[in-house]
């Protein structure tokens, strides 16, 4: 890809994943901007990272926040990272509702807001990529992350029909499946029998 001066924004942006899709897409000379609820974290990680690292505090779950994310860079973007993502353990009715609904919004609600708010620009320009990061679980269900299987089924199954719908399109949309990732989200959970991977494995495919 090349990426030498276009805008890439990455949601989760703050560590994990999204941090090192950060630093790959700032080597390659983009205009980076991550956007992360943790306002600590996000400006720490972007002084880390350096030149082309933009922080902003973005909660993805508020519209308004997301739209003034996507505007910050006052330059039409190129790449869209929707990989935000939270994940409740637990037998599902043991998890307060409240925790469900706020597991639906980040992983899925948060994809829906930006793909919605950045897609119509994309679409003038005939430019732009936008990439969502689900998970193997939007392939297999997996006990004791029920929500989570259905965010990422929904993330899946989302950008598969956007995807059909803006095929005469140069504007592509891309879902990343990772198995295993070792991160915050990763705690606690046993991989035994999984493959797993860095979070820098995950950003060069996200890249590439």
């Amino acid at each position: 890809m090349n990426i030498d001066g276009e805008v890439v924004c990455i949601t989760g942006g703050a560590r994990g994943i999204g941090k090192a899709t950060a630093k790959i897409f700032a080597q390659y000379g983009a205009e980076v901007w991550i956007g992360d609820i943790d306002t600590e974290q996000v400006h720490k990680t972007a002084k880390e990272i350096g030149k082309n690292v933009h922080p902003f505090t973005l909660d993805v779950t508020d519209p308004s926040a997301f739209e003034a994310f996507l505007k910050a860079p006052q330059r039409p973007i190129r790449v869209l990272v929707n990989n935000a993502g939270i994940m409740n353990r637990g037998k599902f009715h043991q998890i307060p509702l409240a925790s469900h609904l706020r597991e639906l919004n980040i992983d899925l609600s948060s994809v829906i807001i930006g793909t919605h708010l950045v897609l119509p620009e994309m679409l003038k320009h005939n430019k732009g990529h936008i990439i969502n990061v689900a998970s193997m679980a939007g392939k297999f269900t997996l006990a004791g992350v029920a929500t989570y299987n259905a965010t990422k089924f929904g993330v899946v199954a989302l950008s598969r029909s956007i995807r059909n719908e803006i095929k005469y399109s140069n504007v592509k949309i891309t879902t990343i499946l990772p198995s295993a990732v070792r991160t915050d989200l990763l705690a606690g959970i046993s991989s035994k029998g999984v493959p797993t991977y860095t979070p820098e494995t995950i950003a060069q495919e996200i890249f590439n």
